[in-house]
């Protein structure tokens, strides 16, 4: 045997030489570490400040305002085909805001059929999405999505814009308080749970940061602003 190939295999063992940690150095850590815990304005003031530093755009409404600042960012998004649920309630005042406004040239697409009978237009003409979101989490600045089959996950993954409407009421402080809420760890896992902190982004070998290469280059999150302070 070579002296380089040796070296190589003895490197190797030692790397796998089991650790000198104890099982009670490992509960010690395992117990010493607690997730972050913030108050409302501090909870709500991170959740933004780290979906901003990801390039989202925030923009906080209210329960009555959100349907016409949707016809405002299609205006100055140009978005004419729009992608919605339209068995949700945030779909059917979506479609009742489309029909109050005039002058309006947005085409509503529903997502009601399989993906196969409208790939091309899916893929090729429709301009955003419009999503309901299930909860965030402030230590990350993230959204947490469960897509079903009323709003499956190409939805905020194909169209160049995803429109998320988020309520503040269920903002969480860390993913390990959302475990806890949604009971995974006792309930099950859902079959799909999507963590979305920003637009797609990724970059080359020379490190040019791109947006849109792999799923939507712009995340607007209409905030709804539902706790009283």
């Amino acid at each position: 045997m070579s002296s380089a190939k040796a070296n190589i295999l003895n490197r190797l063992r030692s790397a796998t030489t089991p650790s000198s940690t104890t099982k009670s150095d490992t509960q010690s850590i395992s117990t010493s570490w607690k997730p972050p815990g913030y108050d409302q304005p501090e909870r709500f003031a991170r959740f933004k400040e780290a979906l901003q530093a990801s390039h989202a755009e925030i923009i906080e409404t209210s329960e009555d305002e959100w349907p016409k600042q949707l016809m405002e960012i299609a205006a100055s998004k140009c978005i004419a085909q729009w992608l919605y649920n339209p068995s949700s309630e945030s779909g059917l005042r979506l479609e009742q805001q489309v029909v109050a406004t005039t002058q309006c040239n947005i085409q509503l697409i529903p997502y009601d059929q399989p993906v196969e009978s409208f790939k091309t237009e899916l893929f090729n003409q429709i301009d955003a999405s419009f999503t309901d979101v299930e909860a965030g989490i402030a230590e990350t600045g993230t959204l947490v999505l469960l897509p079903d089959q009323d709003e499956p996950r190409l939805m905020s993954l194909v169209p160049p814009i995803h429109i998320a409407l988020f309520r503040e009421s269920t903002l969480l402080n860390s993913f390990s308080e959302l475990i806890a809420q949604q009971q995974w760890s006792t309930q099950g896992m859902p079959t799909n749970a999507l963590l979305i902190s920003g637009p797609s982004k990724t970059a080359d070998i020379q490190q040019t940061l791109a947006y849109g290469a792999h799923g939507p280059k712009e995340l607007i999150v209409l905030v709804i602003r539902d706790i009283q302070t």
